[in-house]
């Protein structure tokens, strides 16, 4: 568990599912690619109920700090285990909500659809692949109009976002539809 170095806790729109991202100091190897996140993805629907633990598993590791018996959501105990566990705290979505009242921003990254986060701290796109960029670490952020074959550019515009590190950069297309248009 030392390997954990941040948890995210995060509602995806439309409020049936929740991520939960783990972020790893040394990444995984899966031939030759590293993964630096693990994401978990449950439903909230399903997930609810009693969870117990082996009252042995947890016997003279526990303390009384984490209770053997939890009645509540799989994703809640999850986050209890790994902030017990690796000793981390949960990050979990600021005050940003979407015209829809969703805490992400639908878009895509190249090919891949997934979910933008505005977190207090930084900013969190989920699917394939999870990019993670604190607001510290940002040299410069660029909004541009693009307009392709059937599309009006009012509908979309790519954001660009710079990191100061490592001279990479994330490009975030949005494209919305006219009950989106106040998030643009």
């Amino acid at each position: 568990y030392k390997d954990i170095q941040k948890c995210f806790l995060l509602p995806k729109p439309g409020g049936v599912h929740m991520a939960y991202i783990l972020s790893l100091n040394v990444p995984l190897r899966q031939g030759n690619t590293h993964h630096s996140f693990i994401a978990y993805n449950s439903t909230k629907k399903d997930s609810e109920g009693n969870h117990q633990s082996d009252k042995r598993a947890v016997e003279g590791v526990n303390d009384d700090k984490l209770p053997p018996e939890l009645d509540t959501n799989i994703y809640d105990v999850i986050s209890k285990l790994f902030k017990f566990l690796a000793k981390v705290n949960i990050l979990i979505p600021g005050e940003f909500k979407s015209s829809k009242g969703d805490e992400a921003i639908k878009c895509s990254v190249k090919a891949s659809d997934g979910f933008l986060y505005p977190l207090k701290s930084s900013l969190m796109f989920i699917n394939k692949p999870i990019s993670y960029i604190k607001l510290s670490e940002i040299k410069y952020v660029e909004f541009s109009r693009i307009g392709s074959s059937g599309m009006p550019s009012s509908r979309s515009f790519d954001l660009t976002v710079a990191r100061l590190t490592d001279n990479s950069s994330i490009c975030l297309l949005y494209t919305s539809d006219a009950a989106e248009n106040r998030e643009v």
